[in-house]
């Protein structure tokens, strides 16, 4: 069952080679999450339908909780995170928990949803060994781009206590 429930939370994103936060539309939203049947996704429906859905794994993901974020992505995730960015973002429409998924389980605090708006004049915050992003990401995103001390995320709950937007 969906839940429509707006939650607030932290993400993981990509940085385009033009230094944009990928998946974002300039209004600040994702397109809507749909799900293309895929043999390395638990989607048992084998079919083509919206996200998120309780017999699949599909949705966009955000971590509510900002003091697990750090132990996820430098732990089960790391591989993930090379290159990537973390934004503050709040769901838009229907939602479900995290699922475990054959790429590993969700922390406990995932929630997956239809689509995402990132929120306004939210901070991009960018681990130390991505340092040289700052300035590229700073002329698109003027103000907002916050580098941490440590190179991974472990800085990241000191950090987000400080530029956080939402509670």
């Amino acid at each position: 069952m969906n839940i429509t429930r707006a939650y607030r939370g932290w993400r993981i994103n990509l940085v385009t080679r033009n230094h944009r936060i990928y998946g974002f539309r300039p209004d600040g939203l994702t397109a809507p999450a749909r799900c293309h049947p895929a043999q390395r996704q638990d989607n048992v429906l084998h079919k083509h339908h919206r996200s998120p859905h309780t017999d699949c794994e599909c949705g966009w993901r955000l971590i509510t909780n900002s003091q697990r974020f750090p132990e996820y992505f430098d732990g089960i995730a790391r591989h993930w995170w090379r290159d990537r960015v973390a934004i503050q973002v709040e769901t838009v429409g229907p939602t479900l928990p995290g699922v475990d998924s054959r790429q590993g389980p969700d922390p406990h605090d995932t929630i997956r949803a239809r689509q995402l708006r990132w929120i306004p004049g939210s901070k991009i915050v960018i681990p130390g060994r991505l340092a040289a992003l700052t300035e590229p990401l700073a002329a698109n995103y003027p103000g907002r781009v916050v580098v941490l001390p440590s190179r991974d995320w472990s800085a990241f709950t000191d950090v987000v206590s400080e530029t956080e937007v939402c509670p």
